[in-house]
């Protein structure tokens, strides 16, 4: 994982979201099934995390670095859109080896974050 990428894209998720902080995207809010308040702690814990990531206490660092990995975020110029990966058979599709999907109760979230980012889940390699 590029953790550089995924410092990039929650720093770009943040920056928005400060942005738009008095007027958050209704249409965002309802794919997330968040009120503006569920937004307001997400951003809050999350440039919480963020400040964690620039201290210069090493354990914090260390926890900050590990949560940006857990993301599983990855640059769309990555090798893992750039490889031919092994047809499914069906409608050329690529076999998604080993990524596994989101526990259901997240999929929508989920679904919702990707399609924010600019990726279509259902199209996505």
């Amino acid at each position: 994982m590029n953790e550089k990428y995924a410092k990039q894209a929650t720093d770009f998720v943040l920056d928005y979201l400060d942005r738009t902080r008095d007027q958050p995207d209704p249409e965002l809010l309802d794919r997330l099934k968040w009120s503006p308040d569920d937004l307001k702690r997400f951003q809050q814990r999350w440039n919480e995390i963020r400040r964690n990531g620039q201290s210069n206490d090493a354990s914090q660092q260390a926890s900050f670095e590990e949560t940006l990995r857990s993301l599983g975020l990855r640059p769309p110029s990555g090798s893992s859109q750039n490889t031919k990966g092994a047809n499914d058979g069906f409608n050329e599709l690529r076999d998604s080896g080993s990524r596994t999907k989101p526990p259901a109760a997240y999929q929508d979230a989920f679904d919702a974050f990707r399609r924010s980012m600019g990726r279509n889940p259902a199209t996505a390699p």
